[in-house]
């Protein structure tokens, strides 16, 4: 089986490359580190600075398993105002808690920050260069206020004209309650990859409208364990576009809506003829 478990390891670090270039790319640009303590993102948590062995990288919080024969292990939960989602299950652990987590060893402790958005490529290729066309995967991990947000950079991995020519591109992607958001912080027309799938953990939303330049088009939502999923929602990373979620009771009040409506021109209807009918007898 350790075969099994090394393919594993790899593919989550192949899923999880856009993300790392971003988080190279931000190091170059700004010089954060790219993989940071608990200390370096909440200073004022006392209890972060005596915890050494836990890091973030991005959005996600990571426990290194280093204890032979380990099974399980203690993992701290930063910050109160918050909440984790489990990198593959997107069960939720509540901030400043510590809680122990099964660590078998074909499972890496992982888990998504409330308030980031991931960017992913879930195909299995046997290179970087084969999947630099494939298609997105969004999660979209709400915080305790509902919201999220995350930007990508994207370049052609290989040249200088990123620097030479400007030739990148850089989007934003942002969840505010109801309404998800893409916005490109920096155009470039070389890199059009699509969307192909979006998941949001922690939320009940069962219709959603997508908005590109006012044309508007329903999305089909799929319940599935612990978030939601919009299968191909037919948008693009180079291009700004709206999703507007929508809850049970707001599908409920439409229906309710167009009944009363049907209802009221029904029997006006009746009247109207009653009223002409009698009219014609008289």
């Amino acid at each position: 089986p350790y075969k099994e478990y090394i393919t594993e390891a790899i593919q989550l670090r192949y899923q999880i490359l856009p993300m790392v270039y971003n988080e190279f790319h931000e190091s170059y640009v700004n010089g954060t580190p790219i993989m940071t303590p608990l200390f370096y993102k909440y200073p004022e948590l006392e209890e972060t600075y005596k915890i050494d062995d836990e890091f973030y990288f991005g959005g996600l919080l990571v426990k290194p398993i280093v204890d032979q024969g380990a099974v399980k292990t203690e993992v701290y939960f930063p910050s109160k105002k918050n909440i984790f989602y489990d990198f593959k299950t997107y069960e939720i652990h509540n901030g400043g808690e510590t809680e122990e987590i099964d660590a078998p060893l074909d499972s890496i402790p992982v888990f998504i920050e409330g308030g980031h958005v991931l960017f992913k490529k879930t195909r299995l290729r046997k290179s970087s260069v084969s999947m630099k066309h494939d298609p997105y995967t969004l999660v979209v991990a709400p915080d305790l206020n509902k919201n999220a947000k995350s930007s990508l950079y994207v370049d052609d991995g290989e040249s200088y004209d990123f620097e030479n020519k400007d030739e990148y591109l850089k989007f934003e992607v942002e969840l505010h309650g109801k309404v998800l958001k893409s916005t490109v912080l920096h155009p470039s027309d070389l890199f059009d990859e699509r969307i192909e799938q979006i998941v949001v953990p922690n939320t009940s939303f069962k219709a959603a409208q997508l908005n590109i330049a006012g044309v508007k088009t329903d999305l089909k939502v799929e319940q599935i364990e612990n978030a939601i999923v919009i299968e191909n929602p037919k948008v693009s990373i180079n291009e700004e576009w709206t999703i507007t979620f929508k809850w049970i009771y707001e599908l409920m009040n439409w229906f309710l809506y167009l009944f009363l409506y049907n209802y009221f021109f029904f029997f006006y209807f009746i009247n109207l003829k009653w009223d002409f009918y009698n009219l014609i007898l008289i």
